[in-house]
C-alpha cells in the first residue's frame, strides 16, 4: 500500500498564540484561548470548512502545509 487515508478532518482547530513569534509546527507553541466561535460552529476553538474558507478569502491569508520533520504532516497553518 502506497497511500493511506486517515480520515478527512470537517473542522479546524483554531488557537491565539502566547508568544506571536514561536512559529514551530511540531505543536510546541504554548496558545491562550481557542479562536472566538464561527456562525455554523459556534464552538470555541472550532470552525466549519467555510468558515476557514471565508477567513482564508476576507483576510488575503495563505494557508501552507506544515512539515512535522518527517515529511509534510495531514496539517495546514494559515497565516
Amino acid at each position: 500500500m502506497k497511500r493511506a487515508n486517515f480520515g478527512l478532518a470537517l473542522y479546524g482547530r483554531g488557537y491565539t498564540l502566547a508568544n506571536k513569534a514561536c512559529t514551530k509546527a511540531d505543536g510546541s507553541c504554548a496558545w491562550t484561548v481557542g479562536n472566538r466561535p464561527g456562525k455554523c460552529a459556534a464552538t470555541e476553538g472550532i470552525l466549519s470548512p467555510i468558515e476557514i474558507k471565508d477567513i482564508i478569502n476576507t483576510k488575503k491569508l495563505a494557508a501552507k502545509a506544515l512539515n512535522s520533520g518527517h515529511g509534510t504532516s495531514m496539517m495546514k497553518q494559515i497565516t
